[in-house]
């Protein structure tokens, strides 16, 4: 038999199982979003050491992500829309580095000489080549459109001033 209190319980319960679907249901209505892929290009050599922003004027939200040394990049659900592309010399940079010769030091002294320890130093340096080098005025003034899906769109920065010629 049920209780007249588990009765009141699941009375005052339903109560509130309108207001329950509704939220629901808005909450389920999902932002189109979209996948963006590609490379940054300068000068015919892949873009390294920086970090690209996506923002749209009057919008808080900075998508960021950086560019992986063989000048790659990926975004994954961002809202679909127009952005506004800027590439910041990454500054997070030295640490990682740091803490990546780190591990490889540790990595020398538990095994030196070792051929994990060879390749381990390889992968260091070809991880933390220096940044390419870019003029200020090729870095920002770039738009992208993300629509829902997956794209690949490459950034061929502009070569400006003398070198243009």
């Amino acid at each position: 038999m049920i209780s007249p209190e588990t009765v009141m319980i699941v009375c005052r319960m339903l109560r509130w199982l309108p207001v329950l679907v509704l939220a629901g249901l808005l909450c389920g209505c999902s932002v189109r979003t979209g996948r963006v892929l590609g490379t940054i290009w300068y000068k015919e050599e892949k873009v390294h050491g920086y970090t690209m922003q996506l923002y749209q004027p009057g919008h808080q939200d900075v998508f960021v992500e950086r560019s992986l040394d063989d000048g790659r990049y990926a975004f994954a659900n961002l809202p679909v829309g127009t952005y506004e592309v800027r590439l910041v010399l990454d500054s997070n940079r030295a640490k990682w580095e740091r803490e990546a010769r780190q591990k490889l030091a540790i990595n020398r002294r538990e095994a030196p000489g070792s051929s994990a320890a060879r390749k381990a130093e390889q992968e260091v340096g070809e991880m933390f080549q220096p940044p390419t080098p870019l003029p200020p005025d090729a870095t920002s003034g770039f738009r992208l459109a993300v629509h829902e899906g997956e794209q690949t769109h490459d950034f061929h920065l502009p070569v400006l001033g003398p070198e243009a010629q």
